[in-house]
């Protein structure tokens, strides 16, 4: 009798070539910073007298779990990042469970979370900033029907758009990379011209203008928002603390995600390219972060700001100015050229195709990395010519059409609203992973590279992070429930619905894969004693 194979194959087929600036771009692009401000302002409602300015400073508590992923991807160099980590250092089960609540959380929920935004927040604002600007009502109109999802041609727009930003990735990692440099310069470009734009503004110019383009005054928005909790002057160290770990933190949330294509980053560089990644990207992303908010208060004042956001935040905003309110909207009131008004919405959509594409690259990834160990089926572990998942890549693209549907047409993924109590679950694990790598599993570790075992005090570097990342996991997963649990927009049935019934999926998925390779006498268990081969 012929012996089975450990593995589907005996080599990926993952071509490497991305450099270390490629890993930095690929980190910075892909969480979107641009999204900064719709962030910023919902900030402001869930959390009263929180200041997202002084929140940035909370993207450095995650500097241990960039050093978890440099750590563990130096010394498992393979595609798949969180799964790859979990199933080698605790079991395969909750590898799975980690790099599948990062796929619903990320990939297959942002068709919702990006497509939408980008017609609502991008191509919305822009008209209708532009015919603001110029006077054009029927750009106005255009502007509100699209703020609106605009129906059916709104969902085919955006179903055309995720299906193109998959079909780039389809093509292979080359294309990638010359996708991610560009939109992240032209996201770089937009950001600047919004820094000029804010610089250049003021409380009393800003609201004389918003009533002027809008016939909005000041004192109508704050009798607007007073009802439901707003506060002029209120400031909260505890808001600020919660919203650093939940909204700032969504501002960077993805940057971790170029593990996942580590079978296509370049061996010999790799230190330096997870480095850049991890470290470099973070600490670009907090800079950022802290430039952003802190113009904006500069030019809008931050009780400006706050009024916005609890607008935004309470649904009031479509009733007040007919579109829902985004940064990208509220620009028009710092400045009267409608080509500088419109630059963060065109911003924003160029954005919003630039994560779509590298979030199509980590789903392929980790559906790759499943289909590799047997946990999916053979075929997504196969690749084209020029080493692209190309099935893999179809396959991923599914499950965000889906979402888009349910979330145009019904009011179902409200239930969903709170999926960032996901990504802080796929991070416990990986915290978890990390301090008992050097224990669990001595003989992958002290065959790693020596940056991996380095050690402060005899423990090693890689427990000391993993510590720190957990105290940090549960201290943001409270920062997400506490407000549920205190009233306010938050509730407590769509935290356990945006957790259990997705998590529910995966664990059915893992299950039928578990008994189905029991039932066929396949080595499963053995292929998570080693790493996967290059």
């Amino acid at each position: 009798m012929a012996a089975t194979k450990t593995w589907t194959r005996d080599a990926t087929g993952l071509v490497r070539e991305l450099g270390p600036w490629d890993v930095l771009m690929f980190a910075f692009v892909l969480p979107c910073i641009i999204y900064v401000g719709h962030y910023m302002l919902f900030s402001a409602g869930l959390y009263p007298g929180s200041d997202f300015f002084l929140g940035s400073i909370f993207i450095f508590t995650f500097i241990p779990l960039s050093v978890i992923y440099l750590l563990f991807t130096v010394a498992m160099p393979r595609s798949g990042g969180e799964y790859v980590f979990g199933s080698r250092v605790l079991s395969p089960g909750w590898g799975f469970f980690a790099g599948w609540a990062l796929l619903v959380a990320g990939p297959f929920s942002s068709s919702v979370s990006i497509m939408i935004p980008a017609v609502t927040y991008g191509l919305g604002d822009l008209f209708a900033v532009w015919g603001l600007e110029t006077g054009n009502k029927g750009s106005v109109s255009l502007g509100e029907t699209l703020a609106q999802h605009a129906g059916i041609p709104g969902f085919v727009l955006m179903v055309l758009i995720w299906v193109g930003c998959f079909v780039i990735a389809s093509i292979g990692m080359r294309t990638i990379r010359w996708t991610i440099w560009i939109t992240g310069t032209i996201q770089w470009i937009a950001l600047a011209i919004y820094v000029i734009v804010m610089a250049g503004t003021n409380f009393s110019a800003a609201t004389a203008n918003m009533a002027h383009l809008t016939g909005v005054t000041y004192q109508e928005l704050v009798n607007t928002v007073t009802p439901v909790g707003y506060a002029p002057g209120l400031y909260s160290y505890s808001a600020t603390v919660y919203a650093g770990f939940t909204y700032v933190a969504l501002a960077v949330f993805g940057w971790t995600f170029v593990s996942n294509i580590a079978g296509e980053i370049k061996t010999r560089s790799m230190v330096r390219s997870m480095f850049f990644g991890q470290i470099g990207s973070l600490c670009l992303l907090a800079l950022f972060t802290a430039i952003f908010a802190g113009i904006t208060y500069y030019g809008f004042s931050r009780d400006f700001v706050n009024a916005l956001g609890f607008l935004a935040a309470s649904g009031k905003d479509v009733g007040l100015f007919g579109v829902p309110m985004g940064m990208s909207f509220a620009v028009a009131f710092a400045t009267n050229n409608p080509y500088l008004a419109i630059t963060p919405a065109i911003g924003y959509v160029v954005a919003s195709i630039g994560i779509s594409v590298t979030f199509a690259a980590m789903a392929t990834r980790n559906l790759f990395a499943f289909s590799f160990d047997g946990i999916l089926p053979q075929a997504m572990a196969k690749v084209s010519s020029n080493g692209s998942p190309r099935i893999a890549t179809f396959v991923a693209l599914i499950p965000g059409i889906l979402f888009l549907a349910v979330g145009q047409f019904t009011t179902i993924l409200s239930l969903f609203a709170y999926l960032v109590i996901l990504w802080f679950a796929a991070y416990l694990v990986v915290a978890i992973a990390a301090i008992v790598f050097p224990y669990r599993r001595k003989e992958l570790f002290n065959s790693s590279p020596d940056i991996v075992k380095k050690r402060v005090g005899g423990i090693p570097i890689i427990v000391i992070m993993g510590v720190a990342t957990l105290i940090e996991c549960i201290a943001g997963i409270y920062s997400i429930v506490g407000p549920a649990t205190s009233g306010g927009f938050i509730s407590v049935g769509p935290l356990l619905y945006s957790t259990l019934i997705p998590l529910g999926f995966g664990w059915v998925i893992y299950g039928i894969a578990y008994y189905y390779n029991k039932s066929r006498n396949t080595p499963f268990a053995l292929r998570f004693k080693e790493i996967p081969p290059e």
